[in-house]
């Protein structure tokens, strides 16, 4: 949204610097797009593009830059910023969760140090086949000493293996990425958080905003577990289908077999993850 806002209010850099870009391509041969309304900022080109001159364009616009609530300020860390390859300046790498609009970017042949929890750890090897020796495990509300930075990792309540990461300066300054995270109450209690003020707060503001009125996970969870328990008394043989992608909604998963004493049949990936949350799973 942000960028949205920032292209509104700067139309006409936009319009300059689109006219520039696409004069420099037709100069080179690579397109024949040219802006033909400042307006409303309408672009036409030729209907036989290939994917030959797509290259070419991604190839003269370069690669992205790695936008500043990616860094954390005065070190040399960046969190969830693998999609903009190796970054200068940069030496340690961040991942808060396996979610791929997260780790997007990241590849095999990646060699720069890479710090998340361990359930993350051990998918972006499985998934990846990223080099066990570029990663490495935070323990949950463990502080650890990087480059000079105490870091410490807290359960974000998203997903498997998902965490906020506290940073905390030798100047007494402290910044707190929360990656995606679902607020509770509970968050409240970390022992990081005690007598300590947070200076820099980057925060997922997905739903910050007060249409938007959710209950408390638990509270989910515990009404979803309800309804499958009476289906399941008026219906012993219920079979329970709970959709899910590589790494999600596991927690209904997770509270529903004790709920219903029955065995969980997954996909490998799915079976390794539930495993991971010492359960009862079906081979």
């Amino acid at each position: 949204m942000s960028t949205v806002c920032y292209f509104r209010e700067n139309k006409e850099f936009v319009v300059t610097h689109w006219k520039q870009l696409l004069h420099g391509m037709k100069q080179k041969g690579l397109s024949t797009m040219n802006v033909i309304n400042d307006s409303s900022l309408t672009i036409t080109s030729n209907s036989h593009t290939s994917a030959s001159s797509l290259h070419s364009l991604q190839q003269y616009s370069g690669k992205k830059t790695c936008p500043y609530y990616k860094r954390i300020p005065d070190t040399s860390f960046v969190v969830d910023a693998f999609q903009y390859g190796i970054i200068p300046g940069i030496s340690h790498y961040f991942l808060s969760h396996f979610h791929s609009d997260h780790y997007g970017g990241l590849r095999k042949s990646f060699s720069k140090p890479i710090y998340c929890s361990r359930i993350t750890a051990a998918l972006v090897k499985m998934k990846l086949r990223v080099d066990e020796r570029y990663l490495h495990v935070l323990d949950l509300d463990v502080p650890q000493n990087i480059n000079d930075v105490l870091v410490t990792s807290m359960d974000a309540n998203h997903c498997p293996g998902s965490v906020m990461f506290l940073f905390q300066l030798q100047d007494g300054r402290n910044f707190l990425h929360v990656g995606d995270f679902r607020a509770d109450p509970k968050m409240e209690s970390y022992p990081c958080f005690w007598n300590s003020e947070i200076d820099k707060l980057y925060l997922d503001t997905t739903y910050c905003d007060p249409r938007y009125s959710f209950p408390v996970q638990s509270e989910t969870i515990t009404r979803v577990v309800e309804l499958a328990k009476e289906h399941h008394r008026m219906v012993p043989s219920t079979l329970f289908v709970c959709g899910t992608y590589t790494l999600g909604r596991f927690y209904i998963c997770f509270w529903m077999w004790p709920a219903l004493a029955q065995w969980i049949t997954s996909e490998d990936m799915t079976k390794y993850i539930l495993k991971k949350m010492c359960m009862k799973v079906k081979h």
